[in-house]
């Protein structure tokens, strides 16, 4: 802030003159008696002093905004628990399937989705053949060949020029995704042929209203293949008996959730395909909960407790002890040993000496050994209506569901910061207006004090010119100088 800016009017009555109250130093050279700077220095001082509403607005912002990330950060952790709990309390999770082959180099099994566990006798007789065609004999590969327009294979358009090669025949296929790959090869009996295969068991379709292929010797006159190498044949196998067929090398439907996929006949001996439960898919559920409830036990002890930005917050009262009770739950319906997380491998416990420092941990061989024993019973105790992962998923939408308190909480903090940084930045606000005027009153008194002392230092010099006129010069007496205050 500089002398100038206090000064809105201008006291020696001239617009000619209102750069200089934007100019101290020229202020100072008409006012060489009085200190300017130290007057400017108090101006700023008290204008400070009126922006302090401003300043402590600020800060109460920034609090609130870190409240609001620490509350972020707990919804997110909250969100990331309810996600565990959906997919634990999830009939889909204990119906997911392992699947295993007896003899993968013959088949192969892939888990897909979900089935029932069983065994299954699978011998493949045959695997799929393609449809394989050739043009007849061409001179060159390089040469243009003369034909223009477009044919189709399995019901797709294929367009090319009359300067095309047929290389470049072959290539337009092969970009085409038509269900055929196309080669040029060079028989030993000289020349060059335009190989045709198809990628299915199934015969290609043909259309050429152009007769490009007829011209090129690849269709009859009446459209059937001129030179078949081999024909289409399907895959033929059979699952437990029952004669299948497939267009691939692969059943994704015989067998519920599993990918059959065949490399060779089997010949006398089926290969046994297995299907049991992904014991795996369930361990992996239980260690993310783990994780994710450790993580929100250290952010709540990080953010609500002693000395936190949310300590004493009502809205997180008893979260901690209200979420261990419902992961300790015994669900007295189940069976004997099934009956509670911590008899399935799940434990919740803390060091000794520092009972605040609880952890959730899962010993995946214990958890291992119940879902082999009994994964029915595991499965109840997690997903059904009474079940651990079901009641937690029910506490948990209480506080980040769509009328969750956290959310509650955040909206409510976004719009007190909202509302305090439109009272901040917004001109014509409130305590703005305050400030202004205060400002306006203090800019007046400024200039009035200026006018004050170039009208006193215009007098003081009008006094000494008359006493200079009248008596000689008196300005080394001592007795009629300028006031040096200021």
């Amino acid at each position: 802030m500089s002398v100038g800016s206090a000064g809105t009017a201008n006291p020696l009555g001239s617009s000619s003159q209102s750069s200089l109250w934007n100019n101290p130093q020229l202020l100072g050279a008409m006012l060489p008696n009085y200190n300017i700077s130290a007057l400017d220095q108090a101006m700023q001082s008290e204008l400070n002093v009126d922006a302090i509403p401003l300043s402590q607005m600020a800060q109460q912002v920034s609090g609130l905004q870190s409240q609001a990330s620490a509350w972020n950060q707990l919804q997110t952790d909250l969100q990331n628990l309810q996600s565990d709990a959906n997919t634990l309390a999830g009939q889909s999770l204990y119906q997911g399937l392992s699947a295993s082959s007896s003899n993968p180099s013959d088949v192969t099994a892939t888990a897909t989705g979900t089935g029932p566990v069983g065994s299954y006798q699978v011998s493949v007789t045959s695997l799929m053949a393609v449809q394989i065609v050739e043009s007849a004999s061409q001179t060159s590969d390089t040469s243009a060949l003369g034909y223009s327009g477009s044919f189709s294979i399995n019901g797709t358009s294929i367009s090319i020029s009359s300067t095309d090669t047929l290389q470049q025949v072959a290539s337009a296929i092969n970009n085409a995704a038509a269900g055929a790959t196309a080669t040029v090869l060079q028989p030993k009996t000289g020349g060059y042929v335009l190989n045709i295969a198809g990628t299915t068991g199934q015969a290609m379709t043909w259309s050429d209203p152009n007769s490009i292929l007829q011209s090129l010797g690849v269709l009859t006159s009446g459209g059937s293949p001129a030179h078949q190498t081999q024909g289409a044949a399907q895959a033929q196998y059979t699952v437990n008996g029952v004669a299948e067929q497939s267009p691939t090398n692969s059943d994704s439907t015989s067998i519920p959730g599993v990918t059959l996929n065949f490399l060779q006949a089997t010949g006398s001996t089926p290969v046994t395909i297995t299907t049991s439960q992904n014991r795996s898919a369930v361990v992996g559920a239980a260690q993310q909960l783990a994780t994710d409830y450790n993580t929100l036990l250290s952010d709540l002890n990080k953010y609500a407790g002693q000395g936190g930005l949310l300590e004493g917050s009502g809205a997180l009262l008893g979260l901690s002890s209200s979420l261990y009770q419902t992961l300790t739950n015994t669900v007295s319906t189940q069976p004997a040993g099934f009956q509670s997380l911590a008899q399935i491998g799940v434990t919740i416990s803390a060091p000794v000496g520092s009972p605040q420092n609880l952890k959730m941990s899962v010993n995946s061989s214990t958890l291992q050994a119940a879902l082999t024993q009994n994964p029915t019973a595991v499965a109840s105790l997690l997903d059904s209506a009474a079940g651990v992962a079901t009641q937690l998923q029910q506490q948990l939408n209480g506080y980040v569901g769509a009328s969750g308190t956290v959310p509650a909480q955040i909206s409510q903090l976004n719009s007190q910061i909202s509302s305090m940084n439109n009272e901040i930045n917004n001109p014509n606000s409130y305590v703005n207006q305050i400030i202004q005027a205060q400002n306006q009153q203090l800019q007046n008194e400024f200039n009035n004090m200026i006018t004050a002392l170039l009208q006193s230092q215009s007098q003081g010099q009008a006094v000494q010119g008359f006493l200079n006129a009248q008596f000689g010069n008196t300005s080394g007496s001592g007795s009629g100088g300028s006031s040096s205050g200021g």
